[in-house]
């Protein structure tokens, strides 16, 4: 699969979800966590360090155990979709989430 089918499927994923916490009024500052500084910070700095360690060719110098931070930073950021999914009381996207992310990405997840 090509990388514009990935992006496409990516998007309409989060038009989806984005619709759905739209639609339940769920969408406050309050609801994600947001208003808590100290939390606020704390996702700054993991989003940072995770955007970091994908996007940087060779973080550590030996191919498999960077093939393995970043293998494990995608799936930290799957976790913490899944519990900023868990704070909105959204149950099946969660489920599609990470459906459509072993289908496109990962050949070999768990």
């Amino acid at each position: 699969m090509g990388p514009l089918y990935k992006t496409a499927v990516y998007i309409l994923y989060a038009i989806f979800t984005i619709y759905v916490v739209w639609f339940n009024k769920k969408l406050h500052i309050k609801a994600i966590g947001l208003d808590n500084k100290v939390f606020a910070f704390g996702l700054c700095v993991t989003l940072i360090i995770i955007t970091i360690i994908l996007n940087v060719e060779n973080i550590l110098p030996i191919k498999e155990d960077n093939d393995k931070l970043k293998e494990a930073a995608r799936k930290g950021f799957i976790a913490l979709l899944i519990a900023m999914f868990a704070r909105l009381d959204l149950v099946l996207s969660p489920c599609y989430l990470v459906f459509i992310f072993v289908f496109l990405e990962s050949k070999k997840w768990l």
